[in-house]
Formats: structure tokens, C-alpha cells, sequence
């Protein structure tokens, strides 16, 4: 990603620099490698290498990563769900309807 930011997106239409911040999520909850095969497969390329080398859909993690979400979506009173739709579809096996 740094890579091609750096070759493809170094400046705007305007010509003038483009200062960018690249973080992944890396935590025990919200982590970039809790994704599932349907989300894998509509990635970009250039987002798949930073996945780890062994990366597979892990069950137990995504559910655990949608209780953190669903826990703090109800003390903020919102949804990921809502908010993020198109997200929320690549998880629609893991959510309780």
C-alpha cells in the first residue's frame, strides 16, 4: 500500500503533496486478518499482502470481532450494521438476524 501510494498517489489533481497515515487495525479484537473468504475475495491486491502469510477464515475470531463490535455499538446507541452495510454483508453468515 505504501508502495503505491507512494508511485500512484504522491500528489492530488493539483499537483500538491499528498500526506498520508497507513494503520491497520492489529488489535485482539479488530484486526485486519478477521475477515472472511467473501470479503478475501473481493480485496484489492494491493490490501492482500498485508494479511498474514497463512491467512484463513477463522470463525472464532470474526464471531468474537462482531461481540466487540455489537457491545459498543450499544453503549453508543448505533449499528456497524447500518453504518456499514457493504461490510456488514461480507459477515452476513455470523449475524444473528
Amino acid at each position: 500500500m505504501k508502495k503505491w501510494a507512494i508511485n500512484d498517489f504522491n500528489t492530488n489533481r493539483l499537483g500538491d503533496p499528498v500526506d498520508y497515515n497507513f494503520q491497520l487495525s492489529m488489535n485482539d479484537y479488530l484486526n485486519v486478518n478477521f475477515i472472511t473468504e467473501k470479503y478475501y475475495q473481493n480485496l484489492d491486491k494491493a490490501i492482500k499482502p498485508v494479511l498474514q502469510n497463512d491467512w484463513k477464515e477463522n470463525p472464532t475470531l470474526i464471531k468474537r470481532m462482531i461481540e466487540h463490535l455489537d457491545k459498543f455499538d450499544k453503549i453508543r446507541n448505533l449499528s456497524w450494521v447500518r453504518t456499514f452495510p457493504e461490510v456488514a454483508e461480507f459477515y452476513s453468515d455470523y449475524l444473528t438476524k
